[in-house]
């Protein structure tokens, strides 16, 4: 697994600061597939095509998941001197596109808006359900106009026609992921996305840390939850080599809304 080394007699590690970026990850608001995964009798299964079709393709947020988006925009709000975000990664899923919107994308601050960005990287792991295949990038390109859709490749899903993922499969892609968030000029960025991407990455992380911070790092997020982190590099990224990382928790002063 990847995680840092300390001195446990210490309980503590430093990193240079330029090494470091401040990150909230926040899960998408409640989706209509996911109020149809718990109220059927079948759960996740019956998100599956051969039990309720595709009516659940690239699902949308149910009313909930708007209430949800406007509570956390509140309390985004309420934290004003962290809203120094430079970017917004997102997720090109319906629900995670509004999401974003509803929250980042509503917080009143002075200054340059935030600007989003799209990737694929993000996504959530692909499975056999549409839910979690996205609409055509031009559909989402017209409801979206204030996200950046350049570093989405492919006008159809593609990859979730042909690139199914495995945990590990999904567990590398988030490595890569915080490879290209590490070697971005932003120091300070927020990213929409899923829970069960999240808990892949996350997982993968902090087995060096204190159990309960462990605890906390692995635990999946709820909808709409946010949780802050600081991505600290060992060495400088250069174009597409690689190189350790680190993910810490911020602690409640520091790191916001836990849900």
């Amino acid at each position: 697994s990847y995680g840092f080394s300390h001195n446990e007699n210490l309980g503590f590690s430093i990193f240079l600061e330029r090494r470091c970026k401040w990150v909230w990850f926040i899960r998408h608001a409640e989706a209509e597939h996911n109020l149809a995964e718990r109220e059927h009798e079948l759960g996740t299964k019956y998100l599956l095509e051969e039990h309720s079709g595709w009516k659940y393709w690239d699902a949308a947020l149910t009313q909930r998941g708007k209430h949800q988006c406007n509570k956390l925009r509140r309390e985004l709000e309420e934290m004003e001197r962290y809203l120094d975000w430079e970017l917004c990664v997102v997720s090109p899923l319906t629900r995670t596109l509004q999401t974003a919107r509803l929250t980042v994308g509503a917080v009143r601050h002075e200054g340059e808006p935030i600007k989003f960005l799209a990737t694929e990287m993000c996504r959530e792991r692909v499975t056999l359900c549409p839910a979690d295949s996205r609409r055509n990038k031009s559909v989402l390109q017209k409801e979206f106009p204030e996200v950046d859709f350049s570093q989405v490749k492919d006008e159809f899903d593609i990859a979730w026609r042909d690139d199914k993922e495995d945990d590990e499969a999904c567990k590398q892609r988030g490595i890569r992921f915080l490879q290209w968030l590490a070697k971005r000029r932003e120091s300070c960025i927020t990213v929409v996305t899923h829970s069960g991407f999240l808990k892949r990455l996350f997982e993968q992380f902090g087995m060096g840390i204190a159990s309960e911070d462990m605890e906390e790092l692995h635990r999946r997020p709820a909808n709409c939850e946010m949780r802050g982190l600081v991505l600290c590099a060992h060495r400088q990224f250069e174009g597409g080599a690689t190189a350790d990382l680190v993910m810490m928790p911020m602690d409640d002063e520091m790191g916001g809304s836990w849900g």
